[in-house]
């Protein structure tokens, strides 16, 4: 399911997270956002659909707009200006998330919202059309990612995923912790900011 038809927002240790009311997040990965502050973490599903959040996240990557059933990583991503505005290396890693969508793909070849998203892809940006017809494969890697957030300026930050059962295209928890002092100061400003 790409959409989110219902939220509410959710206490977790004091901190406020929008979160579906129909979604299948865990109450132990709710708590994991509010206990990473102010690193930005988020909860997704296989495909990519941002299922919770917290608010270092939401603030990194300007989601206060963006209603949470268009709350996809890869749709905004590929088809949001302004997350290409944050990321200064936005074309050497979009291979990697189209690699890493191919292989998702190839299991769920007949699933309708699987398909659903692939069209919007491919028909919502050019550069993503273009990966995939070339249909090359890069393996992934975890090297600090550079932001130029219009808040706080430079981040290097150092991405990690925790799948939250051994299964592929399950629900995994997705951040980023800072990959120098820097960064975690400006973290600090993003979160309370948030």
């Amino acid at each position: 399911m790409i959409s989110a038809p219902m939220t509410r927002t959710a206490g977790v240790r004091g901190r406020w997270l929008q979160v579906r009311l129909n979604d299948s997040v865990p109450p132990y990965l709710r708590a994991l956002l509010g206990q990473v502050e102010p690193f930005p973490a988020a909860i997704r599903d296989g495909r990519w659909q941002i299922l919770a959040c917290n608010r270092s996240y939401e603030a990194l990557f300007g989601l206060g707009p963006v209603p949470p059933p268009q709350r996809n990583e890869l749709l905004l991503y590929f088809t949001d200006p302004r997350t290409r505005q944050l990321l200064p290396e936005w074309e050497l890693d979009a291979p990697r998330l189209v690699s890493q969508f191919r292989a998702a793909c190839a299991r769920h070849p007949d699933d309708p919202a699987w398909i659903r998203l692939l069209e919007r892809l491919r028909h919502g940006s050019p550069e993503f059309e273009q990966l995939w017809r070339d249909g090359g494969w890069f393996h992934p890697w975890m090297a600090p990612r550079h932001f130029r957030h219009p808040v706080v300026g430079g981040l290097s930050l150092t991405p990690y995923h925790l799948w939250s059962a051994p299964q592929a295209d399950g629900v995994v928890a997705t951040g980023f912790t800072p990959a120098d002092a820097a960064s975690a100061a400006k973290l600090r400003r993003l979160g309370e900011q948030g």
